[in-house]
């Protein structure tokens, strides 16, 4: 999806999204799309192939590239009681932290919706950078801080796997994970990792911390290429009983 026109800077209201979303955030989140795709080899881990080219019913929260990170997803969950049960053959969360980490949907109501031996998939970054330098520390104790006074559920990564077979109604329960470093020199992944990582940390600390744009980012890579830091991925992904 490109973007077109002019976006001016804006914070959507009632979202848990945590700065703002303008023209340039579209552009970097749909450099993070095709970064997650080039890491994981395929746009879902779910064995559905079949099930879409049969014309399946697909329900999509949250994904990368559009603005639905903002008002459009919010009012996805917002009406989501509304929907009918067993609705939905593939059902697809891809901001974990956002929808499930926020409180602001529960996991029974993803699985309500799903058409039996439909499949149910969930991803996200954990909200951690792993061997992270002074700087970019200081930015995510301040942004974990945000968080957690927003109550988000910082631990869902441990616990959500136990959450879908705690539903009673979810089988072939997998999850995995994988590592993008952000350290440029790594390759292509790694320097969009980079750039998609570190640029919303240094939006974030415009916003919140009154940090200027010019040079921080340079300084925030230089530094996670110091220490060699990551971040993980997750999927998770399960199907719906048949009864």
């Amino acid at each position: 999806m490109g973007v077109s026109g002019s976006t001016p800077d804006k914070v959507y209201q009632n979202t848990q999204y945590l700065t703002i979303v303008n023209e340039k955030e579209i552009e970097r989140l749909q450099i993070e799309d095709h970064m997650l795709r080039a890491l994981w080899q395929t746009n879902f881990s779910s064995p559905i192939i079949e099930i879409l080219e049969n014309g399946a019913e697909v329900l999509e929260v949250a994904k990368g590239i559009t603005p639905i990170l903002c008002e459009a997803h919010m009012n996805i969950i917002s009406h989501f009681k509304t929907l009918s049960d067993s609705s939905f053959s593939f059902v697809r969360i891809s901001r974990l932290m956002i929808i499930l980490g926020s409180g602001i949907c529960d996991i029974n109501e993803l699985v309500r919706v799903l058409k039996p031996n439909g499949w149910l998939e969930i991803s996200d970054y954990e909200p951690f950078i792993h061997n992270s330098g002074p700087q970019t520390t200081r930015i995510l104790n301040k942004f974990l801080s945000n968080m957690k006074a927003r109550n988000f559920d910082l631990k869902i990564y441990e616990t959500l796997a136990s959450k879908m077979e705690n539903t009673g109604k979810l089988i072939k329960i997998q999850h995995s994970n994988r590592i993008i470093s952000l350290n440029r020199k790594a390759g292509l992944i790694a320097t969009s990792g980079a750039i998609t990582i570190l640029q919303w940390l240094v939006n974030y600390s415009v916003e919140n911390l009154g940090k200027s744009k010019k040079n921080y980012f340079e300084t925030l890579c230089a530094e996670t290429e110091l220490h060699n830091s990551y971040v993980r991925n997750y999927r998770f992904y399960a199907q719906k009983r048949q009864n």
